[in-house]
C-alpha cells in the first residue's frame, strides 16, 4: 500500500532543509549582533546619526519711540519628498495646488519627478541683489551676481543608472502659519514645511539708508543691520538626533538638545515722525529740482544724536531686490558715504562760534578789503574773494558769503 507524498525520506529531506536555512540565518544574525556588532554600529551611528539646527529670531531694531523699523516673523518653506507620496492622497493635490498657489500640472510634475537624471542642470532660485557695507558702495555693483540656491536635495549616492534621489523639492516660500495650518490639515504625507524667520520692514523706503537690509540668506547687507549684526543675529540652536532609512527624523533617539537665543533688538536715536518730514521734503526737492541726489540730517542740537538721516534717491526695503543694476547707486547711504567738500557752508561754524561766545554781534563789522592781518604775532594772508567787499557786519559776511570775513570771525 502507498503512503503516499509523505514518505519518510521526503519528511527528512524536508526538515533538514528547513534545519539549514534557519540555522544558516541564526548564524548570520549571530554574526551581526554579536562577531560583527562593533563595526556594525560605528556604521549605522554615522550613517543615521544627524545635526538638526534650529534658526535664531532676528532681533528687532526700533526708533527712540519704540517704533518698529525691522522685524522677523516666523514663515515656512514648503517642500515634498516625492517617495513619501501616497496614490491615496493623490485626490487632494488639486487643493494643495490651490492654496499655494502653483498650477496643477506643476505640482503633478514636482510629486512625480523622483529622480535627476545625470547630468541634468539643478533647479535655482535667483537669490539676493549683492552685499552692501554701511553707507558704502554695493560690493559689486557693476556685476551685481546674483547668488544661487539649489531647489531640490538630493540622494547624493546615484543609481545604476547615474540618477540620484530627490528627497526634497521645493513648491514654495514664504507660506504664513495660517497657510501651513491649513495645508498640514490636508493630510498628504511627504509634504512639510522648514519653519524659518522672515524679515520685513513695515515701513518700506522709510530710513532705507540707515537701517539697511537682509538678503535672501539671511546675511546682513547693509546699515544698522550690518554693522549691530552681531546683536541682531542671535545664535543658531541645534539638536542631535537620527533619521530613518528615507531622512525622516527619529525623535525617540534625540540625545541632546541646545535651544536657540534670539537675537536682541537694537534702538536708533531717529524718531519716525522727524524721518518722515525729511523724506517727504526730499521727495518735494526730488520732484521740484530734479537732483541726481540730496541729503537731509537732523541732530538734536543737545545731544547731537540723529534724529533723522534721509537721500534721495531712495529705495524699498522689502524690494531692494528689484532695483535695476543700472541704477544701484541709489542704495549708497550718500549722507555718511560720499565724501563732501565743506566750502561756504562751514562759514556758519566760524560765525556761530563767535556769536555763541559773545565775541561779536550781527552788527559787528569787519573791513572785507585786506589783504593780509595781524593774528598771534604773525601776518596771515586773507583768502580771496569773487567781488571786492569792504566794511561788511557780521550779518553781510553770511549772506555775501565773504571769504575774508568769515576768516577773521574764525580767528
Amino acid at each position: 500500500m502507498s503512503k503516499g507524498f509523505a514518505s519518510s525520506h521526503r519528511i527528512l529531506l524536508l526538515a533538514t532543509g528547513l534545519f539549514v536555512c534557519f540555522g544558516g540565518l541564526a548564524m548570520r544574525l549571530v554574526w551581526l549582533h554579536v562577531v560583527d556588532r562593533d563595526s556594525l554600529l560605528k556604521t549605522i551611528t554615522k550613517v543615521r546619526a544627524q545635526l538638526i539646527p534650529e534658526k535664531a529670531r532676528r532681533g528687532d531694531i526700533r526708533d527712540a519711540r519704540g517704533g518698529i523699523l525691522a522685524t522677523s516673523s516666523s514663515r515656512l518653506i514648503l517642500g515634498v519628498d516625492p517617495f513619501a507620496l501616497r496614490p491615496q492622497d493623490e485626490s487632494k493635490w488639486p487643493r494643495l495646488a490651490a492654496l499655494i498657489n502653483l498650477p496643477e500640472a506643476e505640482l503633478e510634475r514636482v510629486f512625480r519627478t523622483k529622480y535627476r537624471e545625470p547630468g541634468a542642470p539643478p533647479r535655482h532660485a535667483q537669490a539676493a541683489a549683492p552685499l552692501f557695507q554701511l553707507g558704502g558702495a554695493p560690493a559689486s555693483a557693476a556685476e551685481n551676481p546674483a547668488a544661487e540656491e539649489d531647489d531640490d536635495e538630493v540622494d547624493a549616492t546615484p543609481d545604476e543608472q547615474g540618477r540620484r534621489a530627490i528627497r526634497w523639492a521645493k513648491l514654495r516660500e514664504d507660506v504664513s502659519e495660517t497657510l501651513y495650518a491649513e495645508i498640514t490639515a490636508l493630510g498628504i504625507k511627504g509634504v512639510y514645511g522648514e519653519r524659518v524667520y522672515h524679515r520685513a520692514y513695515p515701513n518700506n523706503q522709510l530710513a532705507a539708508h540707515v537701517i539697511g537690509y537682509v538678503n535672501r540668506q539671511q546675511e546682513a547687507a547693509a546699515g544698522i543691520e550690518s554693522y549691530a549684526d552681531f546683536y541682531l543675529r542671535g545664535q543658531q540652536g541645534w539638536r542631535v538626533g537620527e533619521r530613518d532609512g528615507r531622512g525622516g527624523e527619529l525623535p525617540q533617539f534625540l540625545t541632546r538638545q541646545v535651544p536657540p537665543a534670539h537675537g536682541f533688538s537694537v534702538v536708533l536715536s531717529l524718531d519716525l515722525i522727524v524721518q518722515d518730514i525729511v523724506e517727504q521734503e526730499l521727495a518735494h526737492i526730488g520732484e521740484k529740482f530734479q537732483p541726481l541726489k540730496a541729503s537731509i540730517i537732523v541732530s538734536d542740537p543737545r545731544t547731537g544724536f540723529i534724529l533723522a538721516m534721509g537721500n534721495y534717491p531712495t529705495f524699498n526695503l522689502n524690494e531692494y531686490n528689484k532695483v535695476p543694476k543700472d541704477d544701484l547707486a541709489r542704495m549708497k547711504n550718500a549722507a555718511v558715504a560720499d565724501i563732501y567738500d565743506p566750502g561756504s557752508v562751514f562759514k556758519i561754524v566760524a560765525a556761530s562760534g563767535a556769536l555763541e561766545e559773545k565775541l561779536v554781534t550781527p552788527a559787528s563789522t569787519f573791513d572785507c578789503s585786506l589783504d593780509r592781518i595781524a593774528y598771534r604775532g604773525r601776518m596771515l594772508k586773507l583768502p580771496g574773494e569773487d567781488h571786492r567787499m569792504g566794511q561788511l557786519t557780521v550779518a553781510e559776511i553770511i549772506s555775501h558769503s565773504s571769504n575774508k570775513g568769515a576768516a577773521q570771525l574764525g580767528m
